[in-house]
């Protein structure tokens, strides 16, 4: 699935490339897959791995050689964790989509789009985790962050095809595998966000400006005031309007 205008801060874009084709694996990479696999078949093989990451160079584990085929220079890892025996490879976007990796791919161009289903997931993923100290936790998040979240929630859940996600689902994005022992008022909260969003209280900011010209033998003065109030997730999140004060000398 395919978002219309899907943006987030670092999005992996999976460029197609119209040489690519599907491929025999050569020895070297049937050897690397099958290591530490159950199996010995390496379409069987292929099966026990799931894609639990997506990772760059800023990350520790980041491998800067694809550990099936050996290329270097790599921008992105693709974490690929066996679900049997534990194991994960580090691999590059190719190889996934050359030797059909990903479950549901059949060529190059459905592994491509599934490929980037799962990259604009992880984005997702990261980006709403990053977010969630300024608006799980605070008593009243900022309206305009809560806002932002919101989409963030919905653009992720629609990359994986879920439209009515549970509390299960929910906590385990936004508070990791820890979700199970936080307090039913806290889960509660989180499943308002999805399903009756104008229940959680916020913030929100006015913002009063100068005006650009002032006119001559007069003095303009800035000033900003900050109004606190409760808003519903259902009203506009937008500023103000722009005032502007005079102060004649």
């Amino acid at each position: 699935m395919n978002l219309k205008n899907f943006t987030t801060r670092n999005r992996i874009v999976i460029k197609y490339d119209p040489k690519m084709e599907n491929s025999v694996p050569s020895p070297l990479i049937v050897r690397n897959m099958l290591e530490g696999c159950s199996v010995n078949n390496f379409d069987e093989a292929k099966k026990e791995f799931d894609i639990t990451d997506v990772i760059d160079s800023t990350s520790d584990n980041f491998s800067n050689r694809c550990q099936l085929c050996h290329t270097s220079n790599l921008k992105h890892n693709f974490v690929l964790h066996n679900r049997i025996t534990g194991r994960t490879l580090h691999v590059g976007s190719r190889c996934i989509i050359r030797f059909n990796v990903l479950k549901g791919a059949v060529d190059v161009s459905s592994g491509i789009a599934l490929l980037q289903n799962k990259a604009d997931e992880h984005s997702l993923k990261h980006e709403i985790q990053s977010m969630v100290g300024s608006i799980i936790f605070p008593t009243m998040p900022e309206a305009i962050d809560y806002n932002k979240f919101i989409k963030k929630l919905h653009k992720y859940f629609e990359v994986r095809g879920i439209s009515k996600p549970t509390v299960e689902q929910l906590g385990l994005l936004i508070l990791g595998n820890e979700w199970a022992n936080k307090s039913e008022e806290l889960l509660m909260k989180i499943k308002n966000m999805w399903y009756d969003p104008g229940k959680i209280e916020t913030l929100k900011t006015k913002k009063v400006a100068p005006l650009n010209n002032p006119k001559e033998g007069t003095t303009w003065s800035k000033k900003r005031t900050l109004r606190t109030e409760n808003v519903s997730a259902a009203r506009s999140l937008a500023y103000d309007t722009e005032q502007y004060v005079m102060d004649y000398k």
